[in-house]
């Protein structure tokens, strides 16, 4: 099995390269900045805004902390059923390790907000050096990084809190640019890093080593192909049993799960397929999991069928979400899965482009100008920026409350198990026991809830606006359990400010019983009416691309 490689692509000069591809070079490493310094600026207003969560940006700072501390299980206390785990028997985060270093110096959930940008402005400088040395020094590389840039399901994995996918699909882009440029040594370095991002990784890399196969080196792509799956059995088999008390994987485990329905364990879920094709296919064909590959190809997806072997790539991605139990993993906006799907499109267009150039130098390049076409129309349609459709300012302004957040954690002591809203968790993170509420309540020394609104006009498009993400439940609820706390003879509300309620157990409360309940009247009503007025701005079509929803509900939504 010899090496095999295509025939280079065409040389800078046939494409005005030379100066003009440094001038090319420049804007896009000054776009590339332009892009770190704007959604690091957003995302750092959201969480200041009390928009981020306890359930993925506290968690993933709660485990860099407790790394950082020494404790390399990376324990977290906030995990679906209440339990204590390892932070890799919930995702296989072991890039967090090396990450944890930068805790040393700055620990602060915004470090990792300003890093998913940064690996984001990354990922699309690996583009444009993909398409240049595929394309030459032409204005047409700077389409694909304006591309993956702009693309709405980037900006929402960029945006919504941390998440190691953005990380890795940086890693991912250049180790394709690397092995394709002739690189290996980065190439074989970059796919480590790639790997050590998250679980399903490996299986990303794996189809990377078959596009190598089929069209560069038919040595490496199958020297990556079995360093990945090794890497993936040893994951699941080793070293995820070896942090979980050999439970295994929490998304398959714990009550939830995504894939419960199928399986207990990644081989549960195979066996589960193979024995169910029908009720499988019954799944996967229902229209709230279709719209997802509906999506991707008129993103880019059809215009990049010129270069296929590259979009095998997306398969293990697109495979598990269209598996995955209900719409979460299927919905278009306001979730962090698709950014490195959105890569691999990119790269195909790339491809597809390059067939024309080979053919004709001079051909116009319709894969890049779809691509281009549209990326600007969702853009335009569903950003979660402001000038999206369904974004506004005001859900990134900063809300005159926060100061109360200051003021009361300060009351929290730092070994104290603390249960507390998802929107407040990010904040308060850094210790040993911490949870959204009600998880762990039974335990917990303190819980800090929050009766105000925060979140800005809800279009419906994306989670952070919605009370059951923000708060962990629906208005209504919250507002009953704070009154419920109010009146337990086991909890004492300690401090009151803005909204917020700090219960400590078994503690006198500062306010005399008989006032609580009025106070918390007051704020639930300015709850409902602060959320029934957001929610006025709810787009009637937002359900189609969010929610669930089966082919009767769907023809009687269109007669």
């Amino acid at each position: 099995m010899g090496e095999r490689s295509l025939p280079e692509g065409p040389s800078e000069s046939a494409h005005g390269g030379g100066r003009k591809g440094r001038a090319v070079t420049l804007l896009v490493v000054a776009l590339a900045l332009a892009y770190a310094v704007v959604l690091s600026t957003f995302s750092i207003l959201a969480h200041r805004g009390l928009k981020t969560q306890m359930n993925d940006l506290g968690n993933a700072d709660q485990a860099l902390w407790a790394a950082a501390q020494g404790d390399l299980a990376m324990t977290q206390s906030n995990d679906l059923d209440g339990q204590l785990r390892s932070r890799i028997a919930i995702h296989a985060n072991l890039i967090f390790w090396p990450l944890s270093l930068l805790y040393l110096f700055w620990p602060n959930p915004e470090l990792l907000l300003v890093m998913g940008s940064v690996a984001c402005a990354a990922a699309g400088v690996g583009l444009y050096a993909f398409a240049r040395s595929r394309l030459g020094g032409t204005w047409w590389t700077l389409v694909p990084p304006l591309a993956f840039w702009l693309s709405p399901m980037v900006q929402d994995a960029n945006l919504y809190d941390f998440h190691a996918i953005t990380l890795a699909t940086a890693f991912l882009v250049w180790m394709v640019w690397a092995f394709d440029a002739g690189r290996p040594r980065s190439g074989w370095v970059l796919l480590v890093l790639a790997m050590l991002c998250q679980e399903d990784i490996p299986l990303v890399v794996f189809m990377v080593g078959v596009y190598l196969a089929l069209r560069r080196s038919r040595r490496t792509g199958l020297l990556v192909m079995a360093v990945s799956l090794a890497y993936f059995v040893a994951l699941v088999g080793l070293v995820v049993p070896a942090f979980s008390r050999g439970e295994g994987m929490a998304k398959f485990s714990v009550a939830d799960g995504r894939y419960a329905w199928l399986g207990g364990s990644p081989v549960e879920v195979l066996r589960g397929i193979a024995a169910r094709p029908w009720a499988v296919l019954l799944h996967v064909l229902r229209p709230d999991h279709l719209r997802l590959p509906v999506y991707l190809l008129l993103s880019g997806g059809l215009a990049a069928l010129g270069g296929w072997p590259m979009l095998l790539v997306a398969l293990p991605q697109v495979a598990a979400g269209l598996l995955a139990w209900g719409p979460w993993m299927t919905r278009i906006t306001g979730t962090y899965y698709w950014v490195t799907c959105e890569a691999v499109i990119i790269l195909a267009c790339i491809l597809a482009a390059e067939k024309r150039v080979k053919v004709a130098p001079a051909r116009f390049l319709w894969p890049l100008a779809y691509l281009s076409g549209a990326t600007v129309t969702f853009s335009l349609l569903l950003s979660p920026l402001p000038y999206g459709l369904g974004s506004t300012w005001q859900n990134y302004t900063l809300p005159a409350e926060r100061e109360g957040l200051l003021a009361v954690a300060q009351l929290i002591p730092q070994h104290a198990r603390l249960s507390v809203q998802n929107n407040l968790g990010a904040h308060l993170s850094q210790r040993r026991d911490i949870t959204s509420f009600p998880r762990r309540l039974e335990t917990a020394d303190y819980v800090l809830l929050h009766l105000r609104y925060v979140g800005g006009p809800d279009s419906g498009l994306f989670v952070r606006t919605s009370p059951v993400v923000m708060f962990g439940m629906p208005t209504q609820q919250l507002a009953f359990a704070t009154r419920a706390l109010a009146q337990s003879p086991h909890w004492g509300l300690v401090a009151y400010k803005d909204g917020f309620c700090l219960f400590a157990r078994n503690a006198p409360p500062v306010i005399p019983r008989e006032q609580v309940p009025g106070l918390i009247a007051a704020d639930a009503r300015q709850l409902e009416e602060a959320y029934e007025l957001a929610s006025s701005q709810r787009r009637r079509w937002s359900r189609h691309l969010v929610g669930a929803y089966s082919w009767e509900e769907l023809a009687q939504a269109f007669p």
